[in-house]
């Protein structure tokens, strides 16, 4: 491409394109990507690693099909440990189809989990299990329960978070 400029003589000058871009922009440094992060690596200096539980949970969340997601804070000796399992499971195999239910299970006592647990207000010091209910569409926490839960309840918790979900489309 050939440009036509004048200058204050009205001398006209001819210039192709290729010439104004070397002379009339300044040279730069082409400018490089980042470096990214391996998974599980912070991102930031300040950022901490994603945890196994976080990690977890996003997966779970980009399963197909997926349309609860149960969070369970335990260790293997809180008391009540192992009746939420029981109650968690229970619940899944009662379903037509388990698969829509994912469950991810996230140790308090794990040192990396404590930002990730600190997002749902649940203490990495707790002394009790917690079970936090997500539905999806779009993924919401329908509910943190601490202490002991039921199938039943379990289920009462996700089926108003629906009902909630789809009395809001419109």
């Amino acid at each position: 491409m050939t440009m036509i400029i004048r200058n204050e003589n009205r001398s006209v000058f001819l210039m192709s394109t290729l010439y104004l871009a070397l002379f009339l922009v300044p040279a730069c440094k082409p400018v490089e990507d980042p470096p990214r992060p391996s998974p599980g690596q912070a991102t930031r200096p300040n950022d901490h690693p994603v945890s196994p539980g976080a990690k977890a949970v996003q997966k779970a969340m980009e399963s197909p099909g997926a349309q609860a997601l149960i969070i369970a804070v335990q260790s293997e000796d809180m008391e009540l440990a192992g009746e939420v399992r029981d109650a968690v499971e229970g619940y899944r195999k009662s379903l037509a189809r388990p698969e829509a239910v994912e469950i991810v299970r996230v140790d308090p006592k794990d040192p990396t989990e404590k930002d990730f647990l600190e997002q749902f207000r649940v203490s990495s010091e707790t002394k009790v299990p917690t079970t936090i209910l997500m539905a999806a569409n779009p993924w919401r926490i329908a509910g943190i329960v601490p202490g002991g839960i039921t199938r039943g309840r379990i289920a009462a918790i996700l089926q108003a978070a629906r009902a909630e979900a789809s009395s809001s489309c419109g």
